[in-house]
């Protein structure tokens, strides 16, 4: 068991600062969006002094406008929340349109990182979370295609949101000859929405950067059987021989098996909640998938390490943050390598590699078999609360609000269905308003809606919850 801290890149420095400077200007650029003249709020300490000039020299070669705020240990360490944040960091999170907190990961820092995302929310900012951040983070973990990694996040996020049961299988080694470790446990199918974190933060959200995650709030106490932990704890990575067995009951962990000085650290974890007699410190709290292949090793900082591409990690202890209903003093997160998942006996991972299927998920028209609510035309039908956006390729995506700041984001349908469903929805008017389901018939057509598709349509967006069917309005004639 190594005892981790920084992570090492194994090139000579003149490249790593190379790409540090690439990796800089990406997090500017895709990561929140920012064009010249647009105001970065640019948190920072002495832990973070050398990445926070490379992005500072990055804003500045993109035009961007930085307000630094450098802050020193006993700023964060005195922080209350009680006083609420000094007037300097409220005006640097007002006045500006992007925010990085490059700060130190000490967990005794966490009340003042928090104020700032609650404040950054207020402000309707895009902000990028980044504790620890390292030269290592800049020239690998942010350097990647983001297309790709949204891709499979959005796979994901459909696959977490609609999916009843999960059933992950863990290795010892990572090799599936030595005898798998199975854990199931309920998503909600709909009743819990996952989070989307792909390393492009939304106006309005807050992210953790690196991106490259999707991960769920499991339902609660449905967690059984057995994971095993073969990759990483915080401050701890595990060599082959070092695994630990966590035995869940009822979403509970139970029990733990392996070698004593692993055991030993892992309850240290616990300790915190077990002293506190919080009574959801050892409950399964979060299912996440890694997709980020620019982690190309742990590293015992869980935010690093729980994106590696070929990696799933759970966690025990608070998932309110994530859109469960756990309240708890720790949140911890442990990190397994190259498991096998399945969501809905639909297998998603097979060892780490990805194996999702788009066509066992994604919804076609051609083949939806229309609900009977969608049959009748003297029935209404009226949008839901839930918000619809659309992407670049002009298809129907999902957008549910999982926590403050923290979104799910899903694409429906294959290519063309998704296109359909996006001209689709804009025929239903907007909340309050109804129409009648004759009268989309009637409307579809008039933009080139076949007529054969629009009942189909309707049953894809009532199944995501993005519509719902209203009584038939009764005439007296």
């Amino acid at each position: 068991m190594d005892h981790a801290g920084e992570a090492t890149v194994k090139v000579d420095g003149d490249a790593i600062e190379t790409q540090a400077m690439e990796g800089a200007e990406r997090i500017l650029r895709e990561c929140l969006g920012l064009d010249r003249g647009d105001v970065l709020a640019l948190f920072w300490d002495d832990t973070t002094e050398e990445p926070a000039r490379l992005i500072g020299d990055a804003a500045h070669r993109l035009g961007i406008v930085v307000r630094e705020r450098r802050l020193s240990f006993n700023d964060q360490h005195r922080f209350n929340r009680g006083t609420g944040l000094c007037d300097q960091d409220s005006e640097a999170l007002e006045t500006s349109r992007g925010v990085l907190t490059c700060l130190s990961n000490n967990s005794a820092f966490t009340s003042y990182r928090g104020a700032l995302i609650s404040a950054g929310m207020t402000s309707g900012v895009r902000f990028g979370h980044m504790p620890g951040i390292d030269m290592w983070v800049l020239a690998s973990a942010v350097n990647i295609d983001y297309a790709a990694a949204a891709q499979r996040c959005d796979d994901l996020a459909l696959a977490l949101s609609i999916g009843e049961r999960a059933r992950l299988e863990t290795y010892a080694n990572g090799n599936a000859a030595s005898g798998a470790e199975r854990l199931e446990f309920d998503l909600g199918g709909l009743t819990r929405s996952p989070i989307s974190s792909t390393g492009r933060i939304p106006m309005g959200t807050w992210g953790n950067i690196p991106g490259g995650e999707t991960f769920i709030a499991p339902i609660e106490g449905t967690a059984e059987g057995v994971f095993l932990l073969n990759g990483s704890f915080k401050d701890h990575v595990l060599n082959p021989t070092m695994a630990l067995r966590l035995h869940f009951r009822d979403g509970k962990l139970t029990r733990s098996d392996g070698p004593s000085v692993v055991r030993t650290a892992f309850q240290r974890l616990l300790e915190p909640g077990r002293r506190q007699k919080d009574p959801f410190f050892d409950c399964l709290a979060e299912l996440g998938i890694g997709v980020n292949p620019g982690i190309p090793e742990l590293t015992g900082n869980a935010l690093f390490d729980e994106k590696c591409d070929g990696t799933v990690h759970i966690a025990l202890g608070d998932s309110v943050r994530y859109g469960g209903r756990q309240a708890s003093v720790i949140h911890e997160d442990l990190v397994t390598r190259q498991p096998s998942l399945w969501i809905d006996d639909r297998q998603v991972l097979d060892r780490g590699r990805n194996v999702f299927d788009p066509m066992v998920w994604r919804e076609q028209l051609e083949t939806t078999q229309v609900a009977s609510r969608v049959a009748a035309d003297d029935f209404g039908i009226r949008r839901t609360a839930v918000r619809a956006d659309f992407n670049e390729e002009g298809r129907l995506c999902v957008r549910r609000e999982v926590a403050a700041g923290r979104i799910c984001s899903y694409s429906i349908g294959d290519l063309e269905t998704g296109r359909v469903l996006a001209l689709l929805y804009e025929v239903i008017p907007p909340l309050p308003a109804s129409i009648g389901i004759a009268d989309v018939l009637v409307n579809s057509c008039l933009i080139s809606i076949p007529e054969v598709l629009v009942r189909p349509g309707l049953t894809i967006l009532l199944r995501h919850q993005m519509v719902e069917i209203l009584p038939p309005v009764v005439r007296h004639d």
